[in-house]
């Protein structure tokens, strides 16, 4: 008996056990601009149809390829109360009301002749009477342009209210204003701007960040979100991003914006405390340019008001030089601190050497003062070692002590050092990078950004042809 291959045995047997598919019903056809054409059941996607033909492939036809559309016999009405279903849950999830629409029409192509037919003829017109009246989506409900507008002016109001009691501290009391005002519109750009400060305030940077970020969604320009979210990225140690954030800030808030003069404070601190690494960078060369064009022209402008920079912040003029002259006397006293550390090292480092080469000695006098064949039955005696041997003894212990002395100066100088630079009255970095709280908070104008109806279409929606 002839045997089979045994890729050929494995197509034979699965003929036999794997039942036959099922007969699909007649589905529609698109007829393609070549002439070809494609048999299965559609879905409307927005550049054309997923047809998914008889043996279960999926094939992606644009509508610039499609020639007509041709409607077969209609599907059991099982099948068309199942679609029916999925329609209306596709479209609770949608916000393109012509998108619903064009859907609807490809469910009345098929199924119009059906009692489900009937019932999307229904909801259809729900849909066209909502594209009539120019109906937004917003939080999952649709709305009427003045519908729209009295809820945004509603969710501003609380976002206002919120902003006041964040400025007082009442952060408890901002909570459930901030969740009201997003509720009825979740872009709104005060109350994200004031939930980023509340949990920022809270320690809680994850949340922070994300509220910012969503506040650069609408406002990219928004120089007080900028400044945030690059102090944010700085506690995150993400460095490089921070920077970046501050460059954007610096552009938005101009030489004479009201924020310029908290977000350029906030690029010193960077810049002071910036890793070693990226000092020499192309993007922190960039930053430090922009920072001192627009540093200068802060300073011209403060310097009228009797205002100098010192490090991240601002002194007057008898202030600064008070400073300037407490700084120098410190500057002398480190130095003298630094070299007598110095000599201290020195010193250090010759009594090391003084006991390392002490120990050395002692060990050899050691291992010379054992002998064999001694008197008593010939084993190894040790001999009493030479008075030299106690006079190298005692001087490692004081080499000992002293470098303990020694040591012990050394971290008294390194103490006195940090100490003597504290002494500056106030010093030119904080070492911190401070948020711009409510005062920056975006008042959006809820009435002056009513959207307005826009003119007719110039073509209706899609006709209905299922009759």
């Amino acid at each position: 008996m002839k045997r089979l291959p045994p890729v050929a045995a494995a197509l034979a047997l699965c003929a036999i056990l794997c039942p036959a598919p099922a007969p699909v019903a007649l589905a529609d056809v698109v007829v393609l601009r070549d002439g070809s054409r494609v048999e299965g059941n559609l879905e409307r996607v927005e550049d054309g149809y997923n047809v998914t033909t008889p043996d279960g492939k999926t094939v992606k036809v644009k509508s610039a390829q499609i020639k007509s559309v041709e409607a077969k016999a209609p599907a059991a009405a099982d099948e068309a109360q199942k679609r029916l279903e999925a329609l209306r849950r596709s479209a609770d999830n949608l916000a393109d009301l012509k998108l619903i629409i064009s859907r609807y029409n490809d469910f009345l192509r098929r199924f119009g002749a059906t009692p489900q037919g009937d019932e999307a003829r229904r909801d259809l017109a729900g849909w066209e009477e909502k594209l009539e009246q120019h109906a937004t989506k917003v939080a999952g409900k649709w709305v009427t342009p003045d519908e729209l507008g009295r809820l945004r002016e509603r969710s501003q109001e609380a976002a206002v209210r919120a902003r006041d009691h964040v400025a007082q501290g009442r952060l408890r009391e901002a909570g459930p204003l901030l969740q009201q005002a997003l509720e009825v519109d979740p872009k709104n750009a005060s109350a994200l701007y004031l939930q980023g400060v509340v949990a920022f305030r809270q320690d809680q940077l994850g949340p922070a960040r994300k509220a910012f970020d969503a506040v650069t969604k609408t406002l990219t320009d928004h120089a007080p979100t900028l400044n945030n979210m690059a102090v944010i990225l700085w506690r995150q140690e993400g460095h490089a991003g921070a920077l970046r954030f501050f460059d954007q800030a610096m552009a938005a808030a101009g030489d004479n914006g009201p924020f310029a003069e908290a977000v350029l404070n906030n690029v010193a601190e960077a810049l002071h405390a910036l890793p070693q690494n990226l000092r020499a960078t192309p993007a922190t060369k960039r930053v430090v340019l922009h920072f001192q064009e627009r540093d200068e022209a802060l300073q011209k402008r403060l310097q009228k008001r009797g205002l100098y920079r010192w490090g991240s912040s601002w002194v007057d003029g008898a202030q600064l030089d008070k400073l300037q002259t407490k700084e120098k006397e410190i500057e002398t006293r480190i130095k003298d601190l630094e070299a007598e550390f110095e000599t201290v090292q020195r010193r250090l480092q010759q009594v090391d050497d003084d006991v390392r080469d002490t120990e050395r000695a002692l060990r050899r006098m050691e291992a010379t003062s054992y002998v064999q064949g001694g008197p008593v039955g010939g084993r190894t005696q040790q001999l009493v070692p030479p008075r030299m041997y106690y006079s190298l003894k005692r001087d490692l212990e004081d080499l000992k002590r002293e470098r303990a002395d020694q040591q012990a100066r050394v971290d008294s100088l390194r103490r006195e050092a940090k100490l003597v630079k504290q002494e500056l009255p106030v010093p030119r970095y904080s070492g911190v990078q401070r948020i711009i709280d409510a005062e920056g908070t975006p008042l959006m104008d809820a009435a002056a950004e009513r959207p307005k109806r826009p003119a007719p279409p110039d073509q209706a929606p899609p006709a209905d042809v299922s009759e």
